[in-house]
């Protein structure tokens, strides 16, 4: 498969996992004669690393990591959101779905619904594989939109892999936000959440919401058929490839769209105790600007979640505000505008300790609003102590997430 490169400036692996391990016999015995220990913290700086001993494990990584499939993503509107094919039943039938890892569940329009936007339906009775899982409707809300599915088990097949029975919610209704943004968007079938079971949501029983069903990535990692339970995901933009895109790895990663070292960053609850929603992790600051740099102001313990179906950087209001007045900008035709992109500066955010920057060239897009400069922020979700890093962050950082962290 062809991989169109990626800019230089992409500088690492983003790796959402707590300790990186190296358990396999011999190869740990070769880092011990190296007087180093198999399991290296990842809050430890890679720099501090002897380099043999990087360089044999980048090597170990890159051996021991077999990558079961992958799916080029499709990016229907210009840089985002990204989707890419999946089968449901027997015989199957394809949908073209948003990868969305700040969500967890898999959902397609269903053939009863008279009003969604979907551009092929799922006809469950097509399907010899499918059974329905619950008369409950489920009612699933997202930052925009929300919908009402029903309950049905069948095949799904994702990057080569296929789960016999697995749940998933056929859409009856979408209201109108969520439908017109989906058919804005690119005309996707559906949804397919990358999250963590806790996130999913289920029917309601007796007036009780109930967590829905394990999401297909984590029953597949789940099932034993991956050497290294880890998905990986490269956003591309306009002016990577001619036509977008992305690439989704399942099983592993693709070195040609990163270079430089791996950083591991420890993953922070959703829910307590100890229980993983969404794929966050702990936001330490953001700073505006060179050396002399200014310091944003944010919610006390305030995290990071990667969110892959969202298209911007989404933010406290005050700290959306100060922002927005630093970069010279106002709030414009229902988006976040500077004069220019030009000399606009880098913004970093300082995830677990360690710096992750973006440069007006990620978050900075022009054409849309007349000759502004269209900014890739806006409000993050309500009351809340979060930053959600949407494509403007992901486009910039290759990410891996590793469905066997520790917490």
């Amino acid at each position: 498969m062809h991989h169109p490169p990626t800019r230089d400036t992409t500088p690492y692996l983003l790796d959402l996992r707590q300790v990186e391990y190296l358990q396999h016999g011999e190869d740990a015995a070769d880092l011990e004669e190296l007087g180093q220990e198999a399991a290296q913290p990842c809050g430890q700086p890679c720099e501090e690393q002897a380099s043999a001993v990087r360089e044999l494990a980048l090597e170990l990584w890159a051996r021991f990591i077999a990558v079961v499939g992958d799916e080029l993503l499709q990016d229907l509107l210009a840089d985002g959101p990204y989707g890419g094919t999946i089968s449901i039943g027997t015989p199957p039938q394809n949908f073209s779905v948003v990868f969305d890892t700040g969500s967890s569940n898999l959902w397609v329009t269903s053939k009863s619904c008279t009003k969604c936007s979907s551009r092929k339906p799922y006809d469950p009775t097509l399907s010899t594989t499918a059974t329905q899982a619950s008369i409950a409707l489920t009612n699933v809300t997202y930052g925009s939109g929300s919908f009402l599915g029903a309950s049905v088990t069948d095949s799904v097949t994702l990057c080569g892999v296929t789960l016999p029975a697995q749940p998933l919610l056929a859409a009856t209704v979408e209201d109108q936000e969520l439908s017109q943004g989906l058919s804005h968007l690119g005309k996707w079938d559906g949804i397919l959440g990358l999250g963590w079971q806790a996130l999913s949501s289920g029917p309601v029983v007796n007036g009780v919401p109930t967590v829905g069903p394990v999401p297909p990535v984590q029953a597949i990692a789940a099932s034993g058929v991956l050497v290294e339970p880890v998905f990986s995901v490269w956003l591309g933009t306009q002016a990577d490839v001619a036509d977008g895109g992305g690439e989704f790895v399942l099983g592993g990663c693709d070195s040609a769209h990163f270079v430089g070292a791996l950083t591991c960053l420890p993953l922070q609850p959703t829910f307590q105790p100890k229980t993983l929603g969404f794929w966050s992790v702990s936001l330490n600051s953001i700073t505006v600007g060179p050396t002399s740099s200014t310091t944003l102001q944010l919610p006390p313990s305030t995290i990071a979640i990667f969110d892959t179906g969202s298209s911007f950087i989404g933010l406290p209001p005050a700290t959306l505000t100060q922002l927005v007045q630093l970069l010279g900008g106002k709030f414009s035709s229902a988006l976040y505008t500077a004069p220019s992109c030009t000399g606009l500066p880098n913004i970093t955010f300082i995830l677990g300790g360690r710096e992750f920057a973006i440069s007006a060239e990620d978050y900075g897009t022009t054409g849309v609003v007349g000759n502004s400069c269209v900014l890739g922020f806006g409000l993050g979700p309500p009351n809340a102590n979060s930053v959600v890093l949407g494509d403007t962050f992901l486009r910039r950082w290759y990410s891996v997430y590793d469905s066997d962290p520790i917490v």
